[in-house]
Protein backbone atom coordinates (compact mmCIF):
# COMPACT_ATOMS: atom_id res chain seq x y z
CA UNK A 1 0.00 0.00 0.00
CA UNK A 2 1.25 3.51 -0.81
CA UNK A 3 1.40 5.85 2.49
CA UNK A 4 -0.14 9.49 2.88
CA UNK A 5 1.20 11.23 4.88
CA UNK A 6 0.50 14.78 7.42
CA UNK A 7 3.15 17.06 7.09
CA UNK A 8 4.15 20.22 9.46
CA UNK A 9 4.84 23.47 8.47
CA UNK A 10 7.80 25.95 8.87
CA UNK A 11 8.54 29.53 9.68
CA UNK A 12 6.09 32.05 10.79
CA UNK A 13 2.92 30.43 12.35
CA UNK A 14 4.21 27.03 12.33
CA UNK A 15 4.68 26.92 16.17
CA UNK A 16 0.58 27.23 15.90
CA UNK A 17 0.42 24.45 13.80
CA UNK A 18 -1.74 21.49 15.59
CA UNK A 19 0.71 18.41 17.00
CA UNK A 20 0.23 14.91 16.33
CA UNK A 21 2.09 11.89 16.27
CA UNK A 22 4.25 11.78 13.43
CA UNK A 23 4.50 8.03 11.30
CA UNK A 24 1.19 6.46 12.83
CA UNK A 25 -1.52 5.73 10.78
CA UNK A 26 -4.27 9.06 10.04
CA UNK A 27 -7.71 8.26 9.25
CA UNK A 28 -10.08 11.21 8.43
CA UNK A 29 -12.49 12.35 5.82
CA UNK A 30 -12.34 15.23 2.99
CA UNK A 31 -14.75 16.28 0.30
CA UNK A 32 -13.45 15.37 -3.09
CA UNK A 33 -13.93 17.13 -6.39
CA UNK A 34 -17.13 16.45 -7.26
CA UNK A 35 -18.68 17.63 -4.15
CA UNK A 36 -18.90 14.11 -2.39
CA UNK A 37 -17.20 12.88 0.98
CA UNK A 38 -14.24 10.45 0.61
CA UNK A 39 -11.81 8.89 3.45
CA UNK A 40 -8.54 10.13 3.87
CA UNK A 41 -7.49 6.06 3.56
CA UNK A 42 -9.82 5.66 0.30
CA UNK A 43 -9.47 8.80 -1.68
CA UNK A 44 -10.06 7.14 -5.03
CA UNK A 45 -8.75 4.06 -7.50
CA UNK A 46 -4.68 5.35 -8.29
CA UNK A 47 -5.13 7.89 -5.86
CA UNK A 48 -3.50 8.54 -2.33
CA UNK A 49 -3.05 11.40 -0.05
CA UNK A 50 -1.15 13.70 1.93
CA UNK A 51 -2.59 15.50 5.14
CA UNK A 52 -0.80 19.06 6.11
CA UNK A 53 -0.32 21.02 9.38
CA UNK A 54 -1.53 24.22 7.82
CA UNK A 55 -1.94 27.98 9.90
CA UNK A 56 -4.02 30.67 8.27
CA UNK A 57 -5.19 33.86 9.57
CA UNK A 58 -3.41 32.96 12.95
CA UNK A 59 -5.01 29.62 12.62
CA UNK A 60 -4.44 26.09 12.71
CA UNK A 61 -6.03 23.78 10.30
CA UNK A 62 -5.33 20.25 8.65
CA UNK A 63 -5.39 20.13 5.01
CA UNK A 64 -5.53 17.72 2.49
CA UNK A 65 -3.61 17.16 -0.91
CA UNK A 66 -4.62 14.11 -3.29
CA UNK A 67 -1.74 12.57 -5.20
CA UNK A 68 -1.85 10.75 -8.70
CA UNK A 69 -0.07 8.00 -8.98
CA UNK A 70 2.88 10.11 -10.36
CA UNK A 71 2.78 12.02 -7.39
CA UNK A 72 1.18 15.16 -8.78
CA UNK A 73 -1.27 17.30 -6.59
CA UNK A 74 -4.76 16.79 -8.21
CA UNK A 75 -7.04 18.10 -5.25
CA UNK A 76 -6.96 19.94 -2.48
CA UNK A 77 -9.21 20.10 0.74
CA UNK A 78 -10.00 20.46 4.20
CA UNK A 79 -9.21 17.54 6.28
CA UNK A 80 -11.93 16.66 8.84
CA UNK A 81 -11.15 13.98 11.46
CA UNK A 82 -14.71 12.41 11.59
CA UNK A 83 -18.24 13.17 9.60
CA UNK A 84 -19.62 14.56 12.60
CA UNK A 85 -16.79 17.34 12.18
CA UNK A 86 -18.36 17.21 8.10
CA UNK A 87 -21.62 17.69 9.09
CA UNK A 88 -20.91 20.62 12.11
CA UNK A 89 -19.21 23.02 9.10
CA UNK A 90 -22.75 22.27 7.11
CA UNK A 91 -21.79 19.74 4.44
CA UNK A 92 -23.99 17.02 2.98
CA UNK A 93 -22.60 14.34 3.33
CA UNK A 94 -22.49 11.82 0.71
CA UNK A 95 -19.49 9.10 1.41
CA UNK A 96 -18.06 7.56 -1.72
CA UNK A 97 -16.36 4.37 -0.46
CA UNK A 98 -13.26 2.92 -2.40
CA UNK A 99 -10.35 0.02 -1.36
CA UNK A 100 -8.40 1.95 1.51
CA UNK A 101 -4.74 2.45 1.37
CA UNK A 102 -2.53 3.01 4.65
CA UNK A 103 -2.41 6.93 5.53
CA UNK A 104 0.56 8.05 7.56
CA UNK A 105 2.20 11.33 9.18
CA UNK A 106 4.87 12.79 7.23
CA UNK A 107 7.57 14.94 9.70
CA UNK A 108 9.28 16.75 6.32
CA UNK A 109 9.27 20.63 6.57
CA UNK A 110 6.63 22.96 4.54
CA UNK A 111 5.90 26.30 4.07
CA UNK A 112 3.17 27.67 6.24
CA UNK A 113 2.18 30.54 4.61
CA UNK A 114 -0.14 28.31 1.95
CA UNK A 115 -3.80 29.44 0.52
CA UNK A 116 -6.30 28.01 2.56
CA UNK A 117 -8.09 25.59 0.30
CA UNK A 118 -11.92 27.34 -0.14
Amino acid sequence: MKNCLVHSPSGAGAEQAPALAQDLPVTGFFVDWNGDTRRTERPGVGYTCKVRRMVHEGQPYLALDVLDSGGFVTHEAVYYPSLAALQAVGVSINLIEQPAVEVNVDSSERHAGATHPA
